[in-house]
């Protein structure tokens, strides 16, 4: 079974089955395509409590940073940055940065703030 990322709709509802019809979670895992590790976590994020459904919405702000930072980025190093996520999926914004400061030092100082 591929597995998918679900969206804050998805979990919601996912979740809202849970708790009126007590569903087992392996059956709503497989329905869904998710893990049951992910829905025991989203679980303890909302403290098991349905009224906190909202805590499993992505951060605007993150998004916006995120996206604000791609645009100031030069196309040469977002292709540069974009193979490293490709060969190593686990490498966060603190390795590539690293990264970059150990082999390119392709990055001016303004650049090198948007990666933080």
């Amino acid at each position: 079974m591929k597995r998918k990322h679900l969206k804050f709709e998805e979990k919601k509802l996912l979740l809202k089955y849970h708790f009126e019809s007590d569903i087992d979670l392996d059956k709503l895992s497989s329905e869904f395509e998710t893990s049951k590790s992910n829905i025991y976590n989203w679980l303890r994020k909302i403290d098991y409590n349905y009224d906190n459904v909202n805590r499993l919405k992505v951060n605007k702000s993150l998004k916006e940073r995120t996206s604000r930072i791609k645009s100031e980025l030069s196309d040469e190093i977002k292709a540069e940055i974009l193979e490293l996520i490709k060969k190593h999926p686990l490498m966060g914004p603190l390795k590539i940065k690293q990264y970059f400061f150990r082999h390119n030092q392709l990055l001016d100082s303004h650049e090198f703030s948007l990666i933080q």
